[in-house]
């Protein structure tokens, strides 16, 4: 959502979460645009179900009978503030991504690219957030 996106850069966001239950490539190419649009950290979080984690007894549990095994593939990656891929993707897998978090680079990626620093023009769009 590009406009939630704005109003998250203006409050200068610089760790940004986005779980999702979407396990398309696409939406690895997504969090790249957020981190390199944002200059911010981004944490993509999704995850990783096998159909034997449900329980045998959920009403319904039949109609995954012709479901392949892995439900949902994951890809929990975290971008960096240029949007480089620093952790992750996990696909097809259970696991847990650590990484270190440098503050200076948001900082310095932001001189470099701020939407809503110097690029947001304010002398051309006016954007206002109700809240």
């Amino acid at each position: 959502m590009p406009l939630a996106r704005m109003a998250m850069y203006e409050q200068q966001v610089t760790l940004y979460v986005a779980p999702t239950a979407d396990q398309r490539d696409t939406w690895f190419h997504t969090l790249h645009h957020i981190a390199a649009e944002g200059r911010c950290y981004v944490f993509g979080v999704n995850q990783f179900v096998r159909k034997s984690d449900y329980p045998s007894d959920l009403p319904g549990i039949e109609e995954l009978a012709g479901w392949p095994d892995i439900m949902s593939r994951g890809g929990s990656c975290v971008m960096d503030p240029m949007g480089q891929l620093i952790a992750g993707p996990l696909w097809d897998q259970e696991g847990l991504l650590l990484v270190d978090v440098d503050q200076g680079l948001i900082t310095r990626s932001r001189m470099d690219f701020d939407a809503a620093g110097h690029y947001h023009r304010p002398d051309v769009f006016e954007y206002r957030v109700k809240e």
